[in-house]
This record gives C-alpha cells, structure tokens and sequence, in this order.
C-alpha cells in the first residue's frame, strides 16, 4: 500500500524547524491576568513604529525581520501563499543580505513551481552563505531539474551529495537525469548506491577496493598502534579532543580516515543476530573513525552519517537484547566497556597535560608528576586484561542464548549473567580501594584547567550512550 505523505504535518515541521534553527522562535512575555494579548498585526504595527522610530537599531530591525519571517512560515502553513511570500519580500526590503530569508522564499517559490524565481532566491543564499544548508542544493537541483537544466540540476545534486551523503532523493534524481541524457553507466552506478543507502543507512566508500586486511593495514600504517586498542587507535594520533575539536598531525590523516570508514563497514555488513561480538566490533569500529575524523573538514559530513547510523545500531541491539531477554549480560558488557574506557583514557590524558606543563616549575607541573607516579604505581594493564576476560565471557553467554543452546537453561543464564556481574563489580572495588577513581577525578579536574575535554565513562557506572 502506498504510504500517503502528510504534506501539512510536513510543512509545519519544516516551518518550526527553520526557526528553531535561526533563533525565529522566541519566548513569549509573560501576560498579566486580564491584560489583553496582543495579535499579529498589533505587533507587527508596533515592530514597524519602532523600526522607523529607531532605523540604526539592529536590535529593532532584527526583531521585525525574524517577526515577518515567522509570520510567512505561518501563512505557507494555512496554504496562502500569496500571503506568506509578502511576509517574505517585506522582511527583505529591510534586510536583503538575510539568507534565511532568501531561503524561505526561494523554497516557496520552488514548491509553488515558480522555478525560476525561486532559483535566483536560492542563488541569493549560495552568494551569501554557500554552505547555508545541504537542503539548498537539492532544492536547486529540483528546480534546475524541472526547467530542463540538467547538467545543472546534475551539479547541485552533487553539491547536496557532499553536504549529505546519505541523501536517497539526490542519488535517485541523479539517477533520473543520468537515464534521461542515455548515460546508463552513471545511472545505474547511482541507483546501486542508493540502493545501498536504503538497506544500510551510510554510503559505500568503495570498502570493496580492497580487503579488510588491507584497510587495516592503512588505518594502522606509520601510526605504532593498532585498531584494537579502542580510543587509543584514534587518540595515537589525533590526541585527546581539545577545544573545538581534534588536530590531527600527518600527511596522512585523510587516508586513515577511509580506511578507518571502511573498517567500520566491513564489520558494520558482517553483523550477524546470531553473535552480539559483530555488533560490538561494528561499534567500536564506527566510534574509531567517529573520533579520528572529528576535525578533518572533509569528513564533517560523513561523521554526521555514522552518528546517526550509530544511534540505529544502538536501537537494533538493544530491540535484540530485549527480545531474547538478555539484558542481565548486555549490563555486564556496557559497565566493563565504560570502565576499560577510563583505564585506557587517563594515560592518554595525563600525556597530554604533561607535555602541556613541560619545562614548568608551576603547582600544575608537579601535580602532574605526581599524578602520573600515583598512576604508575597501579598495574592497569592486569586489570584491563581481567574486564577483556569478563567482556568476552559475556558475549560468549549471550552468543549460547541466541544460538539456541539446548544446554543453556534460562535459571543457568541468569545464574552466570550474575556471577560475570560480580567479577566486574569486584574489579571496580579493587580499582576504588587502589585509589584510581580519586586519581581520575583529579586528572578531570586538572584537564579542565587547560580547557581540555576528556570523555566521560562514569568511573564504570553505567552510562547510556557515549560522549563527546
């Protein structure tokens, strides 16, 4: 059965999202009981008196420009157009470097199949602000599209393309244009990627131009560390998130992003509902090029992708760990996963704070000295070898579960979920009497000094999601 489009609902959201996104949408003054509420052309009469009352305020301009542009997002949902696009010209009277505006406008226009005007709007944003919205592209590729502009239409297709690579309805239309113009190679190449995006959700990379032993080997290549040491693969050389995001050092620090990609999509295809380790696998592997591809410009788009991609996987694993009602392990595997994450996370950081107060004989400079003996004097590498066994003996439990184990018994399952839940609580205990939950607090603390962002793993309590 066709699914019917709610058109109306569907404009709303976009309306309130478009204002959302651009601050339209302010708080409303409190009203005193009986005062009068204020309706729209009273307000708008008012914004204008004091627009010309005051013509240098920005503030009064501003006000009265982000009041019209509700007002048309308002009317296009009453389906006046007319209405709404004089709402829009107004605001650009007093405005006309606004790209929002521009915006709006260009995409009613669009949807009320005046193209070409709404492609000289839509060209009004990309002179103002080119990278506006990935929604812009698309909406020039339609209008290009339905004016017969193809290689047009092709480019800003494209253009979406970059902004947004998982975009279905740009692969297709490209698709379209591609069989229009009897290019049938280009066409059906991206038919096959959108077809790949609908049953996996992120775009192929070209994962199978080489083996997976091959991505690994480039994830690894130069860099002295492996993709089996979780964040620390990333962290080798990227570092800890700092600022606004991760520098990254090397010439090759694009090539290891593909590579770490396509690592991820080789074990993101091979999950299998039968064995909770390729679920695991998967993740780790995304959040390794999550990590490593934060701060590289040209990977922006594309870490977006995953992290919604990762949101999904989180959803279809635990809709498994609920239906074969294994829970009681999944807790086990989420609570030594969080803690190893400390473990490996404080050397890291205390590296890095290290190298930051080099050369000082400030209190930071021998707090980090001191920290770091603390630190060495815990053996970190036996505990995180015990977690690994824990971890590893739990996906072994959930693995007998799903395969059916005729062996495995409901009371024995819960019985050992149990016992591995008691190793890793004994661990935890260890490492709080060990003192190295007091020592991370006060390496958070000192890291935040130097405006330094370490993630967070609840000292092995259990934490819903993942940091940034």
């Amino acid at each position: 059965m066709k699914k019917v489009i709610n058109w109306t609902m569907l404009s709303k959201l976009l309306g309130l999202a478009l204002l959302v996104a651009w601050g339209g949408c302010q708080p409303k003054p409190e009203e005193s009981p009986g005062q009068k509420r204020e309706s729209s052309a009273e307000l708008q009469k008012r914004l204008e008196q004091d627009y010309q009352d005051h013509p240098g305020d920005a503030k009064a301009k501003e006000e009265l420009v982000m009041f019209l542009q509700r007002q048309g997002v308002n009317f296009e949902i009453k389906k006046q157009p007319g209405e709404a696009e004089q709402f829009y010209r107004r605001a650009l009277e007093l405005d006309p470097k606004n790209a929002h505006t521009h915006f709006l406008l260009g995409n009613l226009l669009i949807r009320s199949q005046r193209y070409e005007d709404g492609i000289q709007e839509l060209n009004n944003v990309v002179s103002l602000n080119p990278t506006y919205s990935d929604k812009l592209y698309e909406l020039l590729g339609q209008a290009y599209a339905a004016t017969g502009q193809a290689d047009k239409a092709k480019d800003a297709y494209l253009k979406h393309l970059t902004l947004s690579p998982a975009s279905l309805s740009s692969y297709r239309a490209l698709a379209k244009l591609y069989r229009d113009q009897g290019l049938a190679q280009e066409a059906a190449q991206s038919e096959t990627l959108a077809e790949d995006i609908a049953r996996w959700g992120y775009p192929d990379r070209g994962y199978q131009s080489k083996s997976l032993e091959e991505w690994l080997q480039d994830a690894q290549s130069g860099h002295g560390r492996g993709m089996g040491e979780g964040l620390g693969a990333a962290g080798s050389e990227a570092g800890l998130a700092e600022g606004e995001g991760i520098v990254h050092r090397g010439p090759g620090a694009k090539r290891r992003a593909l590579a770490l990609y396509n690592v991820a999509t080789y074990y993101d295809r091979a999950i299998n509902d039968k064995d909770i380790g390729s679920f695991e696998k998967a993740n780790k592997s995304w959040k390794e090029y999550k990590t490593f591809a934060k701060g590289l410009p040209e990977e922006k788009a594309y870490e977006k992708v995953v992290k919604s991609h990762l949101e999904e996987l989180k959803l279809r694993k635990k809709g498994l760990m609920k239906a074969q009602d294994l829970m009681p392990a999944e807790e086990v595997l989420g609570k030594t996963r969080q803690l190893n994450q400390s473990l490996q996370q404080m050397p890291m950081a205390l590296a890095k704070l290290e190298k930051k107060t080099q050369g000082s004989e400030g209190e930071a400079g021998r707090k980090v000295a001191e920290l770091k003996s603390r630190l060495s004097a815990l053996d970190l590498a036996s505990y995180q070898r015990r977690l690994q066994e824990v971890n590893h003996a739990a996906v072994k439990l959930m693995n007998r579960k799903l395969q059916g184990d005729p062996g495995l018994t409901k009371a024995d399952f819960s019985r050992e979920a149990q016992a591995l839940y008691e190793r890793g609580r004994t661990i935890h205990a260890e490492l709080k009497e060990a003192g190295f939950f007091d020592i991370e607090i006060e390496i958070r603390a000192l890291a935040a000094q130097f405006q330094m962002k370490i993630p967070k793993h609840s000292g092995g309590e259990e934490e819903d999601g993942e940091s940034e």
